[in-house]
């Protein structure tokens, strides 16, 4: 769909994302090095706590939105490291939701961006997590998608 010269906008994981599962993941990481401290054979659970926290980062890291002239490219880690790309042209309908509405949505961010292609096109809906992006760089996904007359919900 796009080559690597023509990407106009790179959107990734917001700061505040990663201050917020730091914050989560230093509490049980300092009481997991304050018992080592105490008892140096109960290694474990100091251990397990840092990989899980290294694999957040790496997780949010991952996240990606690439806006091109033509189109929009999304990659995520679910994904396994493939991008979901749409043109601009594709695109039918944007919709913004929030929680969930059937069951199916129990397995996707409740807070998305759904962006819906034309049925000729057969390709499956991108599904953004909003979430981990920062409000800014979503405003400016959402004011791109305007200038290409894609109407977003707000």
């Amino acid at each position: 769909m796009q080559k690597k010269n023509d990407v106009k906008v790179i959107i990734r994981a917001g700061k505040k994302i990663y201050v917020v599962f730091g914050i989560i993941w230093s509490v049980p990481l300092i009481c997991g090095m304050l018992v080592l401290y105490k008892d140096p054979l109960v290694w474990q659970f100091p251990v397990v706590i840092a990989l899980m926290t290294t694999f957040c980062f790496f997780w949010l890291r991952f996240f990606k939105i690439e806006l091109s002239d033509d189109g929009i490219l999304y990659r995520t880690l679910w994904n396994l490291g493939r991008s979901k790309s749409l043109a601009f042209t594709e695109i039918s309908k944007v919709e913004i939701k929030i929680g969930i509405f059937k069951y199916s949505d129990r397995f996707k961010p409740t807070v998305r961006l759904d962006l819906y292609p034309n049925r000729s096109v057969k390709k499956p809906p991108i599904v953004i997590n909003m979430k981990v992006f920062a409000e800014r760089d979503l405003k400016t996904f959402f004011d791109l998608l305007g200038s290409k007359g894609i109407r977003v919900p707000r």
